[in-house]
């Protein structure tokens, strides 16, 4: 029951932080300035100023580039619908090629994360970060970086019938 409450703080946080950052999909332009001087036996030398430019797309494609030569085989899934925070049992990765997939169905505002965390983790006094966290795309993929081992998925939603699923490549 723990897991689930800090898994619900952590999803406030999250999404309060998206707020406070203008989170909205589009391109964010930084400009970072930089001068050193450096003292050597007495000499002053400047460096000239540097001026750099960081583009970065925040949108989220919602797929994964994997060989398809192989069959995804489903190791754990859980479904809902309406507003939860679900937990599964524990299952294992084999250290193959791994992906958790999502589809979401809909009509209002809605939102979901999705957290694959190994066994004994304590999302109420470890936290964590989601694997994703989508509220635009409603059907998608992401590469799950992970090591064999034991795992669990904690979803939290909102508004919405759900699937998630964690795939191995087999």
């Amino acid at each position: 029951m723990k897991r689930l409450g800090m898994a619900a703080g952590v999803l406030a946080i999250v999404l309060g932080l998206c707020v406070i950052a203008g989170c909205s999909g589009e391109k964010t332009t930084s400009s970072t300035t930089t001068t050193s001087t450096v003292t050597k036996d007495s000499a002053v030398s400047t460096a000239p100023e540097t001026n750099t430019t960081t583009t970065v797309d925040t949108e989220t494609s919602g797929t994964v580039d994997n060989d398809d030569s192989q069959e995804w085989t489903t190791v754990m899934e859980l479904k809902g619908s309406d507003t939860e925070e679900i937990t599964s049992d524990i299952f294992t990765l084999s250290g193959a090629p791994a992906r958790i997939t999502w589809k979401v169905e809909s009509d209002s505002m809605w939102i979901i994360a999705a957290f694959v965390e190994a066994e004994g983790h304590d999302l109420q006094s470890q936290g964590g970060f989601p694997v994703f966290m989508e509220s635009k795309e409603k059907q998608g993929s992401k590469t799950l970086k992970r090591g064999p081992g034991n795992y669990f998925l904690h979803v939290n939603v909102a508004n919405s019938e759900w699937t998630v699923a964690v795939q191995e490549q087999k």
